[in-house]
């Protein structure tokens, strides 16, 4: 998430649960910025999560023989 901090481009990766922390970031650029909360986005368990759903649903569509889901933009690159 976005953050006020003394460093320009500044973003916190937190975690939870009991032994919860959080680490501030910066990058050197918005777009570095950006760029590196996108990743951190989709390397998140929530996020895989939704990848392998949204795979499982196209394999058993493929294999039924019927056509495939649409792609959700979430999803797959």
């Amino acid at each position: 998430e976005l953050v006020e901090a003394a460093e320009e481009f500044a973003f916190a990766v937190r975690f939870a649960g009991a032994r919860a922390r959080t680490y501030v970031l910066a990058a050197e650029s918005q777009a570095a910025m950006e760029g590196w909360v996108k990743a951190l986005s989709r390397a998140s368990f929530d996020y895989l999560r939704l990848v392998v759903r949204e795979l499982g649903h196209r394999l058993a569509a493929a294999r039924a023989g019927g056509p495939l889901p649409p792609r959700r933009p979430h999803a797959l690159p």
